[in-house]
């Protein structure tokens, strides 16, 4: 009996390492795809590098590049938000220019009541 508790004691410590070493692999491995998905979501194109070299911009600058990125987003974030706003002005623009039944019947409210007052 003593034999079976001490081969199934080493049988759960064996597998307690065994589980340790491939949680670890996997974490390591988790972390290096995430990396690696990092580095090509900011991988840099011809027209970055030519962006960068007129900026001064060495490539092995990490935090330089770092910041050409975030600027990147931040100017492309206000183009859309540019668009977005133009894109609102042209159809309250529409809007007027070609009214719904709706505002058709709110302007001739607002012009009775004028009249009224």
């Amino acid at each position: 009996m003593e034999t079976f508790i001490n081969t199934v004691l080493n049988f759960l410590l064996v597998a307690l390492v065994l589980f340790s070493i491939v949680k670890l692999i996997n974490s390591f491995r988790e972390m290096h795809k995430s990396i690696d998905e990092q580095f090509k979501r900011n991988k840099l194109s011809k027209e970055d590098k030519k962006e960068l070299k007129a900026r001064g911009i060495k490539l092995n600058d990490k935090n330089a590049i770092k910041a050409y990125f975030e600027e990147k987003a931040r100017e492309k974030a206000e183009k859309d938000e540019a668009e977005r706003l133009a894109a609102e002005e042209a159809a309250r623009i529409e809007r007027e220019n070609n009214p719904t039944t709706e505002d058709l019947l709110k302007q001739i409210l607002a012009e009775h009541k004028a009249k009224k007052d």
